[in-house]
């Protein structure tokens, strides 16, 4: 509503001020995300150095590890600001603790998938009315935040691990 007076206020400077929001918003872009999920797999080399490799999550067995990578681009020609990136931790998975990473970012967690904090903020509510710290297997959701905006044509990710239950 402020916008909408200053502009009939400012006719004469309306239109240039529409004119440069268009043009900017033009150069602005949806981000693109693309998810996977992948099986992590350890093969050890003839010389007995680990080599730990990502391959498609085809088939999944109880205990083993899936590493769930958000990659994000921004196709246009500014950059994005304020970026959060939120994704659940799908209900027969959990959590696998310390396993979030995203370059430039501040991770959080849920057990809710509403209310997000810091690992050791996080509590859980039981059945008596008292409450306990959560467990990194109870948190349902991971939130990055991006600490500084993703320039324009560039892309990054964030990931994180859980195991099947």
């Amino acid at each position: 509503m402020l916008m909408q007076k200053q502009f009939s206020l400012l006719a004469g400077l309306s239109v240039l001020i529409a004119s440069v929001l268009t043009a900017q918003e033009a150069k602005r872009q949806p981000l693109s995300l693309e998810v996977r999920a992948e099986l992590e797999t350890v093969r050890i080399q003839p010389d007995g150095r680990r080599l730990v490799e990502l391959v498609s999550a085809e088939k999944v067995l109880p205990g083993e590890t899936i590493v769930y990578t958000i990659t994000y681009t921004n196709p246009g020609e500014i950059p994005a600001e304020n970026v959060v990136i939120n994704n659940p931790v799908p209900e027969e998975m959990m959590y696998l603790d310390g396993s979030a990473v995203g370059e430039g970012t501040q991770i959080d967690f849920s057990v809710d998938g509403e209310t997000y904090g810091k690992s050791a903020d996080l509590v859980v509510s039981l059945s008596d009315g008292t409450t306990r710290p959560a467990e990194p297997g109870e948190y349902r959701a991971v939130r990055w935040t991006l600490v500084e905006d993703i320039p324009a044509n560039s892309s990054g990710f964030v990931r994180y691990r859980a195991i099947l239950r």
